[in-house]
């Protein structure tokens, strides 16, 4: 489990409570509109949203399963059904931290594609089972290796192998995960190192930070958590998140980081006993503003202490979550391509935040957070080209967007999200 005590206290697992699992099925009433695609080169504006009312996957809900039925793991696995060939990795990596087997179908419902940390259930459910429980579903893993890792390499959705979580806070030495990425190497040198850290051990120096460096010389692909809302009880600390990401950036020398995403009351003994958990209004910012800082992947943390419950997310924010689970892997080819080109620049004043994509034919992809508790009302952002700053960006008005001189002028509401594609029309000879 994680820890998230501002002491740097450690939460140990508990296993007191059953399974939870169910089946919901949850039509969105709702879904952001997705692009607005603005033609410049030519005056004309035109707006791609989705319907009013667009069904998304069932959500479920989740139900305490009898110990009998807790077995009941997914679709069964063989070798007609098990893949001979190795799956395409997913291009941006949704996951759920430490699932029972038997909830994957759930997570797989609400739009997650990887499993990360095996979860025994006090040695109830062996590594096999918990194996073939994600490949039933069809979602991929980083996970701890078997005992023999060699005995992994045919595993065909296996991501990566992972180390002891928080290893800052338990005060392992960086030298006994070396050798663990030394032994895990020669035998798969291309399958990545997961490892994770406390995200306020490293914005707070709870730990040196060149000893995080060391850390991070031991894995190839590097997780924060920091949450700032059930775990520190300060929900205008969402911006921390990303400053959690960019320091584990700066001390990895760039390797690919992972945010977690908390999406439950977490009921932490440390705190008052007031302390809520996210809203969905909230989630949708941790999200976006991890993308916009430029991660690999999200990581959600829906657990709860005192008493312990693997999957305490609310009924609005698992739709939430779902909704934006589904943006994620519509736009995941659109997120994997370099982060911030520098062919073109997008610019944005607070409370706004951006990131940018070139795609084909010199589309730019815009997306904006606003990341504030209120509307950003007559707020925007500019475009401009570093290497010919004449290049016209001409447009005609239509809502909810309209363009001045380059300026993309915009409506957000509280914690709102937008995606623009700017296109440059063909010329014709």
């Amino acid at each position: 489990m994680k820890s998230y005590a501002p002491t740097g206290l450690i939460c140990a697992r508990r296993f007191s409570h059953g399974l939870r699992d169910g089946l919901k099925s949850f039509a969105a009433t709702r879904l952001i509109p997705l692009a607005l695609i603005v033609t410049y080169g030519v005056a004309s504006v035109s707006a791609q949203t989705a319907p009013a009312t667009q069904p998304l996957l069932p959500i479920p809900r989740t139900e305490r399963l009898p110990r009998s039925e807790t077995r009941r793991i997914g679709p069964a696995v063989n070798s007609a059904t098990r893949p001979t060939s190795r799956p395409a990795p997913p291009p941006f990596i949704i996951a759920i931290w430490y699932p029972p087997a038997a909830s994957m179908p759930l997570w797989k419902a609400r739009g997650v594609n990887t499993v990360i940390g095996y979860e025994h259930q006090s040695n109830r459910v062996s590594m096999d089972e918990w194996t073939e429980a994600a490949v039933g579903n069809r979602m991929f893993m980083i996970r701890q290796p078997r005992a023999n890792p060699a005995d992994d390499l045919k595993e065909p959705y296996l991501l990566g192998w992972m180390h002891v979580d928080e290893p800052d806070l338990k005060r392992v030495e960086p030298s006994v995960l070396a050798d663990e990425y030394a032994e895990w190497k020669k035998a798969a040198p291309d399958l990545p190192v997961f490892l994770s850290v406390s995200g306020g051990g490293i914005l707070f120096r709870k730990t040196p930070r060149v000893v995080y460096e060391q850390y991070f010389e031991t894995a190839d692909w590097i997780a924060n958590d920091f949450y700032p809302i059930t775990g520190w009880n300060q929900p205008t600390w969402i911006p921390r998140l990303g400053e959690a990401v960019e320091l584990c950036r700066k001390h990895s020398g760039g390797k690919p980081q992972f945010a977690f995403i908390e999406t439950s009351s977490q009921q932490l003994a440390w705190n008052p006993k007031e302390t809520r958990g996210v809203t969905p209004d909230e989630l949708r910012a941790e999200i976006w503003h991890a993308v916009i800082h430029g991660v690999k992947g999200i990581i959600y943390f829906p657990q709860q202490f005192n008493p312990f419950v693997y999957d305490a997310t609310p009924s609005p924010v698992s739709v939430e979550m779902a909704i934006q689970n589904r943006r994620l892997t519509e736009l995941a080819p659109i997120l994997a391509l370099p982060a911030n080109p520098k062919e073109v620049t997008v610019t944005v004043k607070p409370p706004l935040e951006v990131t940018w994509r070139l795609g084909m034919e010199g589309s730019i992809h815009v997306f904006i957070l606003n990341l504030s508790n209120q509307p950003a009302k007559n707020a925007g952002f500019q475009l401009s080209n570093p290497t010919d700053q004449s290049l016209p960006f001409t447009s005609g008005d239509k809502e909810p967007l309209t363009v001045d001189n380059n300026h993309f002028m915009l409506e957000l509401p509280a914690f709102g999200t937008g995606y623009f594609v700017v296109k440059r029309s063909k010329s014709t000879p």
